[in-house]
């Protein structure tokens, strides 16, 4: 996200490590980024520091990796790479440091910039400015390294990282963990900045803050105090007490209201609708939407676009959360307000082909995780999904390709992280739509090792063992799914179907692959 996960840097090293590295980070899985950069209000990116920490093996393997590729050392792959050129940064500009701390079997990087730089744009970084706005958006898929993404994407996943993005202005729209003021920050890994990138958009200040607000507030005291003298000296010792006393009263009641307006204050009385910010009841209504009271989320994001209607993050979960209460007609529309702000988000084209397709819009939704692969070839749900929907429209001769790279898709996933219990399903999902019907069954065996409540596993499981005539064995998974969710009426079905009608095959249904 998003990469949230902070990350415009990450692909300073994501195309001169991971291509050469990605095995090492495999075996020793000891590898932590952190990342902080600056922004200015002309687009150069002034401060930039890659700080990476590894065991001193891992260091080892890297300096070993760097000779068979003909550099000379460990510092010569930084700074020569030629990555560093489509980034805009060239070796004169690149400040390297090496710490070994005493007693410590570890080493940590530092790489920094020494002048300010504007990014070339095939780093895949983009900022522009809009108004009196600077928009930060960097995509790692867009860069021009697709065939590079594609073998990687499935061993970043390994990398964690922490990144800190410094913007010019006060951050008013980001995909980050968390914003305070003008700075965003991200955890996450870099299989994730890969899938979702980076985007952040801020005010540019036209008069720069020099004055901290506590100085500002005491000179404020002051000129009150002040003024109550004068007053004192042109109206008497009693009125101006009563004057005094009533702008005190004022900059207390001024002090209030902005107390209650922050986020969890929110609604607490009717005047502080006056003084809440688009943040802070976006704020609020991330609090309703995390707690799945998804009805009263709508409500505060809804505040929030009307005060900003220019808030992708707002959009976005609005209509993740209009989603979720199956009005899809209305997602469709906040994920298309979204998508004009920034149309690079990958999740919001993802998601908004699924709100299409429940609607029995299918070739729109095609066209949407179109969007998607197109922004990130190696986004395995969306391949999913669009099987999915052109199976729906009979286009089957499609179809195959999509399942075959979802397939391939959630391999790579499944070598990183082999917990994943929903990547195992689609896997065995795509794998039967394929015809592999062996490979699905061990596939969903996978997922319920995990998660034996994973209802919809044990429901695909029995249509599995179904077409392969396995009947007591379906039957057995069907009652599964039911114990677990009792309402679950397509397995009561198909159980029904098996008892009754072993001759006839039941269809398996399509299961869509929420991503947020």
């Amino acid at each position: 996200m998003g990469i949230n996960k902070n990350r415009d840097n990450s692909f300073y090293f994501y195309a001169t490590i991971i291509a050469i590295f990605f095995l090492f980070i495999l075996f020793s899985g000891c590898l932590d980024i952190t990342i902080d950069s600056k922004i200015n209000g002309d687009g150069e990116i002034t401060n930039y520091k890659v700080t990476m920490e590894m065991a001193s093996s891992t260091y080892q393997l890297i300096a070993n990796s760097a000779k068979s590729q003909g550099y000379s050392s460990v510092k010569d792959i930084f700074i020569n790479s030629k990555s560093q050129d489509s980034w805009g940064l060239d070796s004169t500009n690149i400040d390297y440091l090496e710490d070994w701390p005493r007693g410590e079997n570890k080493v940590k990087i530092t790489l920094k910039n020494i002048n300010p730089f504007i990014p070339n744009p095939k780093s895949g970084i983009k900022i522009s400015h809009t108004g009196n706005e600077l928009i930060f958006n960097y995509n790692p898929s867009g860069s021009g390294t697709s065939n590079q993404s594609s073998l990687i994407s499935g061993y970043t996943s390994a990398i964690l990282v922490n990144y800190y993005l410094e913007m010019p202005g006060k951050i008013i729209d980001s995909d980050a963990n968390t914003i305070n003021g003008n700075i965003a920050e991200w955890h996450t890994n870099l299989g994730e900045i890969g899938t979702s990138g980076i985007y952040a958009r801020s005010t540019i200040d036209l008069i720069p803050d020099l004055i901290p607000d506590w100085v500002l507030q005491i000179i404020f005291l002051i000129l009150i105090l002040i003024a109550g003298v004068f007053l004192a000296r042109f109206f008497g010792p009693k009125k101006a007490f009563l004057i005094f006393l009533f702008l005190v009263m004022l900059c207390l009641l001024g002090a209030f209201l902005g107390y209650i307006s922050l986020p969890y204050g929110l609604g607490i009385n009717p005047a502080t609708t006056i003084f809440a910010s688009s943040e802070d009841w976006t704020l609020k209504g991330d609090m309703y939407y995390n707690g799945e009271q998804f009805g009263d989320a709508i409500m505060y994001y809804d505040r929030a676009v009307a005060k900003n209607p220019n808030s992708i993050r707002t959009w976005y979960y609005r209509g993740i959360a209009l989603s979720v209460l199956g009005r899809y007609d209305e997602a469709v529309e906040s994920f298309d307000k979204a998508l004009k702000i920034n149309p690079e988000n990958s999740n919001a084209w993802f998601n908004r082909g699924i709100a299409l397709a429940k609607l029995g819009r299918n070739d729109e939704a095609i066209a949407s995780y179109d969007k998607v692969l197109e922004i990130n070839p190696e986004y395995s749900d969306a391949w999913f999904n669009r099987g999915i929907a052109l199976s729906m429209l009979g286009r089957n001769d499609e179809v195959l390709t999509s399942y075959a790279r979802a397939s391939d898709s959630y391999n790579k996933v499944l070598e990183i992280n082999p917990e994943n219990s929903k990547a195992w399903f689609n896997r065995g999902t795509a794998l039967y739509m394929l015809g592999y019907i062996d490979k699905a069954i061990a596939s969903y065996d996978k997922a319920l090792k995990i998660n034996p409540e994973y209802s919809d596993a044990w429901f695909n499981r029995g249509i599995a063992l179904y077409v392969l005539g396995r009947n007591d064995e379906a039957i057995a998974s069907y009652d599964k799914a039911l114990k677990i969710d009792p309402n679950y009426e397509m397995a009561r079905q198909n159980r029904e179907i098996a008892l009754k009608n072993p001759n006839v095959k039941p269809t398996l249904p399509p299961q869509f692959v929420w991503a947020e």
